[in-house]
């Protein structure tokens, strides 16, 4: 079994936010197989709009592995995580796993905060709240998303694209499960920049199909 983790960045984004990320990924007790990080700004054809949605896709069509990770640049993992996802999908393989994640205090987007160690990570995690929040980290099976060309190019912004992948999953047999209770994902605050929010939830709220981008390039780079 091989699992890929995906991270999207963009140019606003902090240069230590990004480090402070990957070394959390590179450093897991079982390593990822891949770590792709999708840069927004490099991409051809962008929209006026970040798409978190378009970049997860590009990741689908990079990737050689079975499963991908899809997370951010403000999570911060614990370092048994893949270890987790892949006990579990070892168990029940054609499942979608989701991780809640325990939101941090102002301060934790710092730079020079040592990540790598078990005490400082701890430490930081008491003092958060949990939030089961759909996207921190979803773990899908590339063979499904392939077939149902990834996930949904409409969306812009942050939000409800991982919502509405999760309900196509749904309509097509596969279960979701949270593995909240077996590990921790760390989510340091930011601006929140849902510049697209009246239209990604009109589109949730509608019609939905299987198959998206019907028609369309999708994961263009």
């Amino acid at each position: 079994m091989k699992i890929a983790v995906m991270i999207p960045t963009t140019k606003e984004i902090k240069p230590h936010i990004l480090k402070d990320s990957l070394g959390l990924w590179e450093t897991q007790d079982r390593k990822p197989d891949e770590i792709i990080v999708v840069d927004w700004d490099t991409l051809s054809n962008k929209e006026p709009c970040f798409s978190e949605a378009r970049c997860c896709n590009v990741a689908i069509n990079r990737t050689k592995c079975d499963y991908l990770a899809f997370t951010n640049v403000d999570i911060r993992p614990n370092h048994n995580v893949i270890a987790i996802i892949e006990e579990v999908l070892n168990k029940r393989p054609i499942e979608i796993l989701q991780c809640a994640r325990i939101d941090l205090p102002d301060g934790s987007d710092a730079e020079g905060i040592d990540w790598q160690n078990k005490e400082v990570f701890d430490s930081w995690a008491k003092r958060g709240k949990g939030h089961p929040a759909p996207g921190s980290l979803q773990v899908i099976p590339v063979y499904w998303l392939r077939k149902v060309n990834g996930f949904d190019e409409r969306y812009y912004g942050w939000g409800y694209y991982d919502c509405e992948i999760i309900r196509r999953a749904a309509m097509d047999g596969l279960d979701t499960e949270w593995i909240d209770n077996s590990t921790t994902i760390l989510h340091v605050p930011h601006e929140l920049r849902r510049n697209n929010e009246k239209e990604n939830q009109a589109l949730f709220n509608g019609p939905m199909e299987l198959i998206a981008n019907k028609g369309k390039e999708w994961g263009k780079e």
